[in-house]
């Protein structure tokens, strides 16, 4: 999308605020700093009249802890929304839950009425905003605020080697230094779940070494991860190689190209930790018990797609 098929349909927009007469919307709340640039460029639209009327905040919603927070600069602690006619934008409304999350809020705080906007729309989204500009696909991604379109990656750094899909070759090649729970397997065993299990199943090579697998199954709207493994390995300029976060990055690249709401897996209890680092929660509160001291813990992670903010205060809104 160019700049100028914005600016018409933040023109457009600007029209329909400023028709709607006694029911323009003073307090506006942007999601995050894509919907602050909405904000910014919409702010510039509207005749000086109204622009006095309007006070902004920014807000997110904290994945952890499942609340909406708001940043420092929100002048909206201590400020009642009693009454108050609102409109919460953003750039691109993914799966829509911060959306959602932040109408709950602002109706909570007892807003007389909520207008929601987005330049962008994803189809699947669990809310349709009040109005919004394009609708895509839900693999499509759409940039219109960035001079450089950003090229994928799977690590940074990215580690040195190839990964790849496992062939049939490959089962004269041992993997290299396998921790548990992986202890034994042998690229027979991943062979044999791609042939029998339906699995994609991507091995890493390096100096002649397989260094790391990543198994996994669509199952549904979920990519079912059975196996994953990276080893530790030094690139020759130091750099400590990710080939474990690589392997993972791609799994997630694969389940968002394939449609899939989330990735789950039984995470080893000695692998409790890095899981969640990596945002994994636990879907059930008991252990998992396969004999020989094995115990795992089913954990899964929403697939979204959302700007991390960071330097947010852990302060949330007070009406």
């Amino acid at each position: 999308m160019g700049n100028e098929e914005v600016a018409a349909y933040y023109r457009d927009f600007a029209t329909r605020l400023e028709n709607l007469g006694d029911r323009f919307p003073t307090h506006w709340l942007a999601l995050g700093l894509s919907g602050r640039k909405v904000v910014d460029d919409l702010f510039e639209l509207l005749p000086e009249r109204l622009q006095t009327q309007i006070v902004v905040g920014i807000a997110h919603l904290d994945r952890e802890a499942d609340v909406i927070k708001f940043s420092e600069q929100t002048p909206f602690d201590g400020v009642s929304l009693d009454g108050k006619l609102v409109l919460i934008l953003d750039a691109a409304v993914h799966s829509g839950q911060s959306m959602f999350k932040l109408v709950e809020r602002t109706l909570q705080a007892r807003a007389k009425e909520v207008i929601t906007y987005t330049l962008v729309l994803k189809r699947g989204s669990i809310l349709i905003p009040t109005y919004f500009g394009v609708v895509i696909d839900d693999k499509d991604r759409i940039y219109f605020d960035l001079d450089v379109l950003p090229n994928n990656r799977l690590a940074n750094p990215a580690p040195a080697g190839v990964l790849r899909a496992i062939v049939p070759t490959d089962l004269k090649r041992p993997i290299a230094e396998v921790a548990p729970p992986f202890v034994g397997l042998t690229v027979g065993d991943l062979l044999y779940d791609r042939e029998t299990h339906e699995a994609y199943v991507y091995v890493f090579e390096y100096a002649s070494e397989l260094v790391g697998f990543v198994s996994f199954r669509k199952l549904g709207s979920t990519l079912f991860i059975d196996s994953w493994y990276g080893a530790k390995r030094i690139a020759p300029n130091g750099d400590k190689m990710k080939i474990g976060g690589a392997l993972l990055r791609w799994a997630e690249t694969w389940a968002r190209s394939a449609k899939c709401e989330r990735i789950r897996l039984w995470a080893y209890e000695g692998a409790i930790g890095v899981y969640e680092y990596l945002k994994f929660r636990a879907t059930e509160s008991d252990w998992r018990d396969l004999g020989g001291g094995q115990r795992y813990r089913v954990m899964e992670r929403q697939i979204l797609y959302n700007i991390k903010i960071t330097g947010e205060p852990d302060v949330e809104y007070r009406e």
